[in-house]
């Protein structure tokens, strides 16, 4: 792992608690100016990466790795008209459009990011709790379960083929009742 510590909490009976981010959240201390950029992915990553160079210091830069992630077309539009954060703009234009994975490799002192369409990686490591897992915790919302719903679907038409206000539901297939209940 490498990355740095973003917060550090010291409790009463002197225990620590550090939260750290990987070398990828360097891409957080730069931005984006307003762009229009048309060409291929590796241009577009590339001019990212120039510009995220040209504003952090020489311990925080990257260079230009791998990139197997393709589009249909070879060729990609993307723009904007506001500045954001390096890393929300990978984010935005290529990783959610894409989709793929972003990795940074570090080879000869130099950290490179590689924009793979799949891991190539597999670890080997064994997962056991109480050695290498110290703590879980699960989190469990009520916010979006449901108990009822009411389904409705298109609006119905009239006679004449105009829509009315009525609208599809489910009743004549749930003995009267337009809801589920569960």
């Amino acid at each position: 792992f490498r990355g740095r510590i973003l917060n550090d909490e010291q409790g009463f009976d002197n225990e620590k608690r550090i939260e750290c981010e990987g070398d990828l959240g360097l891409l957080n201390d730069s931005i984006v100016r307003p762009y229009e950029y048309n060409g291929s992915i590796t241009g577009f990553l590339q001019s990212i990466i120039d510009s995220h160079n040209g504003q952090v210091e020489a311990g925080k830069e990257f260079q230009l790795g791998t990139v197997t992630v393709t589009d249909p077309n070879n060729y990609i539009s993307r723009m904007s008209i506001t500045a954001e954060k390096t890393w929300k703009v990978i984010d935005d234009k290529l990783l959610k459009l894409l989709g793929g994975y972003i990795r940074v490799r570090r080879s000869g002192g130099i950290n490179y990011l590689d924009y793979l369409e799949d891991s190539t990686t597999q670890s080997t490591q064994k997962l056991k709790l109480g050695e290498n897992i110290l703590d879980v915790t699960r989190k469990s919302s009520g916010d979006e379960i449901i108990t009822a719903l009411i389904p409705y679907g298109n609006k119905l038409k009239d006679e004449n083929g105009k829509d009315t206000n009525a609208r599809l539901d489910i009743k004549s297939v749930n003995s009267g009742v337009d809801y589920v209940f569960d």
